[in-house]
Order: structure tokens, then sequence, then C-alpha cells
């Protein structure tokens, strides 16, 4: 079985006082439909014992999941910091989804914008659009220059401020970059949720397994 590690959002419970991790059952359901011969494993917001977890597990892949805009929440930001060297150190392919997408922005010296609709005058959040895609091989797995996909996000990156070193691949009306991957590492990221109802289901699946199976497969020149 292939051991999927993945963020888990930060939750401020009303009800009773207390701090939770927490994680959508969606990413149970997609990740058992998408990959059947995949566990996933759920990290805990613990900065100071990520490293230490990572080593202990050694997963296959890291996915970084939504929720929590990036700064909001200063112990998960720190947390995936780690997970993201740990991963680029062990060579372990990283998916990142939504915040994911900012986080790896963010922690590659790129910038992350706060308000995506005060920006563009266009909202974000609970919308279906299309979306360009360049001639990649990671867009070629759609077979199409367009997708339509799901949106909710407050924040977002926008062309002129993507991180160095990153592709991006797909990108919405105003420059709200959608998808990115690194240059030379297994590192790719969009900014909708795969595991949500999803209008580019088909593609969402094709490009996880294939950075699952063949890593950075974009750079594969003999093809």
């Amino acid at each position: 079985m292939k051991r999927i590690a993945i963020t888990q959002r930060i939750i401020e419970n009303q009800s009773y006082p207390e701090t939770r991790d927490g994680l959508a059952a969606d990413w149970g359901d997609w990740i058992q439909a998408a990959t059947p011969d995949a566990v996933m494993m759920p990290v805990p917001n613990r900065a100071d014992a990520a490293t230490d977890w990572w080593t202990e597990i050694r997963p296959d892949a890291l996915i970084l999941s939504g929720g929590n805009d990036w700064g909001e929440a200063p112990a998960r930001d720190d947390t995936e910091r780690r997970l993201l060297d740990a991963a680029r150190q062990a060579g372990t392919p990283v998916f990142a989804v939504c915040r994911g997408l900012q986080a790896v922005n963010a922690c590659f010296g790129g910038a992350v914008i706060d308000d995506v609709a005060a920006r563009t005058g266009v909202t974000h959040v609970a919308q279906n659009h299309g979306i360009e895609l360049d001639k990649s091989p990671v867009s070629a797995l759609a077979g199409s220059p367009t997708l339509t996909v799901n949106s909710f996000h407050d924040q977002g990156v926008v062309v002129d401020a993507v991180a160095p070193g990153f592709q991006v691949f797909a990108v919405a009306k105003h420059g709200i970059v959608e998808g990115m991957f690194h240059q030379s590492e297994a590192i790719v990221a969009v900014q909708w949720h795969p595991e949500r109802t999803s209008p580019s289901a088909a593609f969402d699946v094709a490009l996880f397994n294939a950075l699952l199976e063949h890593g950075a497969f974009w750079t594969d020149v003999s093809s």
C-alpha cells in the first residue's frame, strides 16, 4: 500500500473551547477512488515533530490540503514548511491543493494575495469557472486547451508573483494562477479542489496518479 501523507486544517472549536486538527471526509473517498492501493495518513499540526513523523512514516507522497488562509494558522504554516522540506530531501512527490498552492508559492519565495475578489472584482468562492492550459506534459493529460474547475478560495497567486523555479500551466482570468509545477522537482499544485465535486475530475485523477507513479514526469524529455 502506498502511504499518502496529507496535511490538516486547524479548527478553533466554538461549542467547546479547544483547537482541533481536521480533514474533510471527501479526501478519504477521493484517494480511495483515485488510487485504490493507497492509504491516507493525516499529519498532525506539530511543527516540532513534523520531521520525526516524516522519518518514521516515510510516505510515498505528500498532499498539502486546503483550509486556513496562509498566515492565519502559524502552527500549520510551520508544519507544512517542514514537511515540504522533508519531501524535497527525500524526492517524494508533492500534490498541493488550493491553500497548498499558496503555501508552496510562499515557501519557495513567491507572494500570496489576500483577497482575489478585491484584486479582480470577481469572486472565486463556490464558483465553477474556466481556465486556460499551456502546452506542457502536465496540461496534455487534459486532452484540451481549456478546463472547467471548481473554486473555493479568497487568497491566491498571480502570474507575476510565482516563485522562482515554477512554471504556470493553468491560469484563470485576471492572471490568477490555477495550476503550476516545479520545473525540476516532483511538485505540482492546483488551485481547485479535486476531492470535492469537480468538473475536472478525470484530469485530477490522471494528474495525481501520474505524479504518484512517475514523479516529475514533465521532465522526461524522451517521451
